[in-house]
């Protein structure tokens, strides 16, 4: 009886090759990727990421990685008939997922954040930036838009903190917790209750304060059970998967409990105020949702993220926890020293709070590594990912600076706090920190989670430089209160549509990259061969490489990759992959061909 045939050899997996592309050319490594912590994220077709950053952004020794890679890849199929038969190693066109094809069983259901970030949007859409800058205008110009009412103010507010940013942090933190856990979300069941209690409370506070000013207090007081139920489904959920999480070299999970608690504390603060019927209670509230609840995920998210994402090498591990716990102290006592109370029974605590934040903000990103210039990636950094980070901890600075700071200070020496001034430092933070860091974050996220492009890189950029232009001339306000300029007043309000257009390009972005690719390029028919033929082979056309680094295949342009995946991937899968056109492609290289014969 003659021996079986060898199997032929399994091409290469090289680290640098996108999971998308792995996926594409062997279905079985999605087994693989989804036991690591990939859980469905990039959709069917798998997140363009590249496989050394997946290992390092999962904590899986890449070594060990490629391992269980060739493993699963020379395993032959179950339901193949005969042992000795090759497996072939080039994927056809049927190989590539498809929308409801599943190459592997999934951990997570896709699409969990998809509700809480359009819902956020359209929040702050109409009554969170937009109606924003309309009150900037009625307080600041005659342009005859009408007086402008506290209720108006309140309703902006609770629309920024609690839908845009609250909504913003539960959809991306029920997607990306279990992945940083290593395990499955614990209580999934508690995610849509979650969101529609998390947005009816605040479309009942909004209802409250705009239609029905006579019973405000009851709306009010219903959106604000509504916030604090939500809350605690969260906490549950997220708590109970922290709990579960396999330990890493990072301790962010402390982070996120303490930012959980603190928005328990902050939802339990709207029903305070609408028992007593008292928005001075906003004064204590609003402190403690921006520096206990967003701080503290942007922190603990961010020590998860930002080493990996911007090559950074932390520091002084030590100086870690004693930021951690300034903090947590410095956001109690600046918090608590707001609130009026009888005379100034509480404002004592102001003036050590606001320097316990800056110190700990200082210490943070210095245990980070953030003003460090060299880079511990071995991955190219996204430039202009770089600059969306960078920016917000200029603006956090500037906050801290011209809030806490200069209120500690102010306190110090008997004065009083400058309510202008701490306006600008309060959006500083808000705006140029909090909002800053959700775009550059969900911009370079989204297309992860759903495996799409981001649809348009030029709306991202345009995005970074009207929200810095729109904090920027906020910054009049420093200006005025100063008394260097009080005549830029009434110019204060042009930093409203600024604002209001990076919100709007931001909005298009994370929607239209939620719909998908433009247009379904593995349906589209294409008689030439080139379509089907190797890439590689088509490489030997003059003209060529450059022609599909410059239409966006930019691996190609590494020789390794060329050497590997270019063999195996056929022009058509390149274009599905990269969510490019296939015919154009197909038009142009057909047109070098005909020039070099």
């Amino acid at each position: 009886m003659p021996a079986p045939a060898p199997r032929e050899a399994t091409a290469p997996v090289d680290p640098a090759e996108s999971l998308r592309a792995i996926i594409a050319r062997f279905p079985a490594a999605r087994a693989v990727f989804d036991r690591h912590g990939l859980m469905n994220c990039g959709g069917e077709a798998g997140p363009d990421e590249r496989l050394d950053f997946f290992a390092k952004a999962h904590h899986v020794p890449l070594e060990a990685l490629l391992r269980d890679l060739r493993a699963a890849i020379e395993a032959p199929p179950p339901d193949q008939a005969a042992p000795s038969e090759p497996r072939p190693t080039v994927a056809s066109p049927k190989a590539i997922p498809v929308a409801g094809q599943s190459a592997a069983p999934r951990g997570e259901p896709s699409g969990r954040f998809t509700p809480f970030l359009l819902a956020a949007l359209g929040l702050t859409l109409t009554f969170g930036a937009t109606l924003g800058m309309i009150n900037l205008a009625r307080l600041t110009t005659a342009w005859g838009w009408g007086n402008l009412t506290p209720p108006s103010i309140w309703m902006h507010a609770y629309v920024q903190v609690f839908g845009f940013v609250g909504l913003f942090v539960m959809g991306v933190a029920y997607h990306i917790i279990p992945r940083f856990a290593g395990t499955p979300l614990r209580a999934p069941g508690l995610v849509t209750p979650s969101f529609w209690l998390q947005l009816a409370g605040v479309v009942s506070i909004v209802c409250g304060f705009w239609l029905a000013p006579d019973a405000a207090r009851v709306f009010w007081l219903v959106g604000g059970l509504a916030l604090v139920t939500a809350a605690t489904l969260f906490t549950w959920s997220i708590g109970r998967t922290l709990a579960a999480a396999t330990p890493g070299p990072e301790r962010f999970e402390r982070w996120l409990l303490a930012g959980a608690a603190w928005l328990l504390v902050a939802t339990g603060l709207v029903v305070v105020a609408a028992l007593a019927n008292d928005p001075t209670w906003h004064l204590v509230l609003w402190p403690v949702a921006l520096y206990g609840f967003t701080a503290n995920w942007i922190f603990g998210v961010g020590r998860r993220i930002f080493p990996i994402f911007l090559g950074l090498k932390p520091r002084w591990p030590r100086v870690e926890s004693p930021a951690y716990v300034a903090h947590q102290l410095g956001v109690a006592l600046w918090a608590a020293g707001a609130w009026p109370g009888d005379g100034a029974a509480w404002l004592w605590l102001r003036a050590p709070g606001g320097v316990l934040l800056v110190v700990a903000a200082t210490a943070y990103l210095s245990s980070l590594g953030a003003f460090r210039r060299e880079s511990a990636s071995p991955m190219p950094v996204e430039p202009w990912y770089r600059g969306y980070i960078r920016a917000t901890w200029i603006w956090l600075a500037v906050g801290l600076v011209a809030g806490p700071l200069v209120s500690a200070v102010t306190l110090a020496r008997g004065g009083y706090e400058s309510v202008i001034l701490l306006d600008f430092a309060r959006h500083a933070v808000a705006f140029g920190f909090v909002t800053q860091t959700i775009m550059g974050v969900i911009s370079r996220v989204l297309p992860v989670f759903t495996g799409n492009s981001l649809w348009s890189p030029r709306a991202r950029t345009a995005t970074f430089v009207l929200l810095n232009l729109s904090v920027a001339v906020r910054g009049l306000e420093v200006v005025v209160v100063t008394g260097l300029w009080p005549e830029a007043w009434s110019l204060i309000a042009l930093s409203g549509p600024p604002a209001v257009a990076a919100v709007v390009l931001f909005a298009a972005n994370v929607g239209m990259t939620l719909r998908g690719p433009r247009g379904a390029v593995e349906r589209t028919p294409v008689a030439s061969d080139l379509a089907d033929a190797p890439v590689l082979r088509l490489l030997d056309i003059p003209g060529a490489l450059n022609l599909l680094v410059g239409a966006g295949f930019t691996p190609l342009a590494n020789p390794m990759l060329r050497a590997t995946v270019a063999r195996n991937v056929t022009l058509r899968q390149a274009c599905y992959l990269k969510g490019i056109p296939l015919p154009p492609i197909v038009e142009k290289i057909e047109g070098l061909k005909a020039r070099a014969s």
